[in-house]
């Protein structure tokens, strides 16, 4: 259909644009998303990120349900995740956090953490620092797995050890 404005004459065009690639990029993407939240889900893995410009972490549903936060109720910051570490261990985890950062590696320990309601977990954690094109330390990146019952189970098995080597002597 033609359309006449003040003497300059102008039509519609339709555009198409073909979006099939896009449609199967973004499924493939939900596919992942939720490969990645299951397998976090049945690890009991939850990962983080700490940006240091903003002061801010980024973390996982797991890494909440790790803690035993509800992060609908709940922000973690650097603070209250360094105040969860149980406190024996603390020493020891910024003395792991800032080599790391100092020598621009990854690093990975057992700790524990005290979750709100007042029960102990054993967890294993590993990170990264990130930099900078500069070589400026920008952000770690991490995960968390719960690993207290994997405690239990070697705090038993030496249990059982000292009895049988006990008996042995006896």
């Amino acid at each position: 259909r033609d359309y006449k404005v003040t003497g300059v004459q102008t039509c519609a065009l339709p555009i198409f644009t073909d979006v099939t690639e896009r449609m199967r990029i973004e499924n493939a993407l939900r596919v992942s998303e939720q490969q990645l939240f299951e397998a976090q889900r049945i690890g009991d893995i939850g990962h983080w990120r700490y940006l240091m410009d903003t002061r801010r972490f980024e973390c996982s549903e797991a890494f909440y349900r790790i803690y035993g936060w509800d992060p609908a109720e709940f922000t973690a910051s650097f603070d209250a995740i360094a105040a969860a570490v149980h406190p024996d261990d603390r020493d020891r985890m910024r003395t792991v956090r800032n080599r790391a950062g100092k020598h621009k590696e990854a690093y990975g320990a057992d700790f524990r953490i005290v979750r709100p309601d007042g029960e102990v977990r054993f967890v294993h954690g590993e990170g990264r620092p990130e930099f900078d094109d500069s070589g400026k330390l920008v952000s770690f990146f991490g995960v968390n797995q719960d690993i207290t019952e994997q405690k239990q189970i070697e705090e038993e098995l030496l249990r059982e050890r000292t009895r049988a080597e006990l008996a042995n002597r006896a």
